[in-house]
């Protein structure tokens, strides 16, 4: 009971509440794995650095696989450091391996290359997942496989492993009017078929704020927002991607958070705002200003910010 009512208030952006809930709820002598990660979650959507630094070092000391240790690597991410990001990854798989746990690990690996991928560093994602099974008996690494596999261009494999799903679960609900068309949306994003992508797209809206397990609820959004943004149409884009913004706690620590940032003032300068294009791409590289330095998405925002007139 606890545990879901935590999280509906963080889906609800109501930190402050779910905080309260979660002293209230270790004051009744309640703790657990899932509330540790909840805590460090709001203690990210808070910028809580103190509350953030407590969490992660209760996962390191006691298990390095564990949701809240790899929520701490999904944060550097979210900042831009992806190789604090990646060593801290490199720690929760080796502790996966070790525990036997193969599909844990390969989930992992899954999970930092869908990371990779949004910030334009292709060639390590793809190092991530080229032993990832696309015959793993879990659904869902195989569908984020088939994601993350769009989103680094490899399409021909992609639409293999989401074409293999769609025939095993041709009744699920989800499967089929979230996972796989948000996975053949990005296949046409690749394919530059931006208006596919949005006709893939239409089925999924009732979905994009709920909470579907496969992938992070607002991916369609964001989608649909690189749609119009190759389309040429920035005012559709830029709606997309402040969707993205706007919901907080249902994005979480994926680094689809920050690049909205990005994307909605390319989306502003497309539609003439050069001043509110300007504010977001600041508001993208005040996150940013951490980050590796050789990140594509990072140095494309600092170019693109400096021809902005």
């Amino acid at each position: 009971m606890w545990l879901n009512y935590l999280f509906s208030l963080i889906l609800a952006n109501q930190t402050k509440e779910a905080r309260v809930a979660y002293d209230d709820a270790q004051s009744h002598g309640i703790d657990g794995e899932d509330l540790h990660y909840l805590r460090g979650l709001i203690a990210f959507l808070e910028n809580d650095a103190a509350a953030r630094k407590r969490e992660f070092d209760r996962a390191a000391g006691k298990n390095p696989d564990s949701t809240a240790f790899v929520g701490e690597a999904d944060a550097d991410a979210y900042y831009g450091k992806f190789r604090d990001a990646r060593a801290l990854y490199k720690t929760a798989i080796e502790a996966a391996r070790k525990a036997g746990s193969l599909d844990d690990a390969t989930g992992l690996n899954i999970q930092l290359a869908v990371q990779e991928a949004e910030a334009g560093k292709l060639a390590d994602a793809r190092q991530l997942i080229q032993d990832a099974s696309a015959q793993s008996q879990y659904r869902r690494l195989r569908l984020r496989l088939a994601f993350v596999l769009a989103r680094t261009g490899d399409v021909t494999q992609a639409r293999q492993v989401a074409d293999a799903v769609d025939e095993e679960l041709p009744l699920s609900a989800l499967v089929q009017n979230y996972s796989l068309p948000s996975i053949r949306a990005a296949i046409d994003l690749q394919n530059a078929d931006a208006v596919a992508a949005i006709q893939e797209l239409r089925v999924v809206e009732p979905y994009e704020l709920a909470y579907p397990e496969d992938f992070n609820s607002l991916t369609p959004a964001y989608l649909r927002g690189l749609a119009y943004l190759q389309m040429g149409n920035g005012k559709l884009a830029a709606a997309e991607f402040q969707k993205v913004i706007d919901h907080p706690g249902i994005v979480g620590r994926s680094v689809l958070g920050a690049m909205a940032r990005l994307q909605l003032g390319r989306a502003l300068a497309m539609s003439g705002d050069s001043a509110a294009a300007r504010k977001s791409y600041h508001a993208f590289l005040a996150l940013w200003r951490d980050a590796d330095p050789d990140i594509p998405a990072y140095n494309q925002a600092k170019v693109e910010l400096s021809k902005l007139r």
